[in-house]
């Protein structure tokens, strides 16, 4: 029965999606910076989709840590590329967005 009321609840808030995205837009033209900033970071992630987050683990010993700090970032990126060379490449966002459509 749950599942019956989400998809409703999906429908219904999908036939307002033009009008949220205006209202974010407007908001870019807001007097509040805050407000812009949230709206534009919203429009983009919906229209490119959030940005992935790399974590970079920092090793715990001190003499590891100090040959970190000392190496180059191109070092440091030749490592991260050997070590994630079998990562799979996430295609790019649709270009159009099938909700929208």
């Amino acid at each position: 029965m749950h599942m019956a009321r989400d998809s409703n609840a999906d429908a219904l808030a999908r036939l307002h999606t033009e009008r949220a995205i205006e209202v974010m837009a407007e908001c870019l033209e807001v007097f509040d910076p805050r407000v812009a900033l949230d709206a534009a970071k919203a429009l983009l992630d919906r229209g490119h989709g959030k940005p992935l987050t790399a974590v970079i683990a920092v090793p715990a010993g001190r003499r590891l840590q100090q040959q970190v700090a000392a190496m180059t970032t191109e070092a440091l990126m030749n490592v991260i590329d050997a070590e994630y060379e079998d990562v799979p490449v996430l295609p790019p966002p649709a270009e159009r967005d099938p909700l929208l459509e």
